[in-house]
């Protein structure tokens, strides 16, 4: 749990990137501050009960994080940012997860260059307003992305799971 600004920096020393797995229980990672800087992990096995859904990431009430080259598999949501704004999500891998980015009464954040691909759902924006989401690949989805009004979702590339054979760029 992180509650204090500050930056974490995975390094691969031969063996991978390093790798927080949270046991089936929680989040991986949980972020309660404000200005936090992430990058080169890997979040993993987050709680995926009907009773608790856990994410890789989950941002909650923070404001002006970087999260970047992380890897996020296994989870209830890939990232989840609830009522936290201003907020950078980019060239992350997303996979395997119900949910790859959960976006929930948050405003003004940035979506971009990530992949996410094998989830029921690839994005899913509620309550939620002013987000930018570009140049994101999304493959072997079960479903579109799910958004609120007023948010900007322009030149990703999508190639949903029951379109196989054809491809869409998701343009609005």
């Amino acid at each position: 749990h992180i509650d204090k600004g500050l930056t974490i920096r995975g390094v691969d020393i031969g063996s991978g990137q390093p790798i927080i797995d949270a046991g089936g229980i929680g989040n991986a990672v949980e972020i309660s501050a404000d200005q936090v800087t992430l990058h080169g992990i890997v979040a993993m096995n987050s709680s995926n009960t009907s009773l608790k859904h856990g994410a890789g990431i989950r941002f909650s009430a923070s404001n002006y994080c970087t999260v970047s080259g992380i890897v996020s598999y296994d989870n209830y949501y890939g990232i989840n940012l609830a009522d936290s704004h201003n907020n950078t999500i980019s060239a992350s891998n997303i996979s395997d997860s119900q949910y790859g980015i959960r976006i929930y009464f948050s405003n003004n954040n940035t979506i971009e260059q990530n992949t996410i691909r094998k989830t029921e759902t690839p994005l899913d924006i509620v309550s939620s307003e002013g987000n930018l989401i570009q140049v994101n690949t999304l493959s072997d989805n079960s479903n579109e992305i799910k958004t609120s009004t007023e948010n900007k979702i322009i030149n990703n590339y999508d190639l949903f799971l029951k379109d196989i054979n054809e491809s869409k760029d998701y343009v609005e």
